[in-house]
């Protein structure tokens, strides 16, 4: 499973002549709670959208 993006990373770090880098755990976290967040606004828009036909 971690061919394909290790495969990406290492093609973008040729072609940009940087390193592949990796979030640390506060990236993880707000990156999380980023995505989880719009999910949430957008899946609670369309209930509301759905429920209300």
């Amino acid at each position: 499973m971690n061919a394909l993006p290790r495969t990406i990373l290492n093609t973008l770090a040729t072609t940009t002549g940087n390193a592949p880098e990796t979030l640390s755990t506060g990236g993880w976290t707000s990156m999380i709670v980023s995505v989880g967040s719009v999910t949430a606004i957008f899946v609670w828009c369309l209930w509301r959208v759905i429920r209300n036909k």
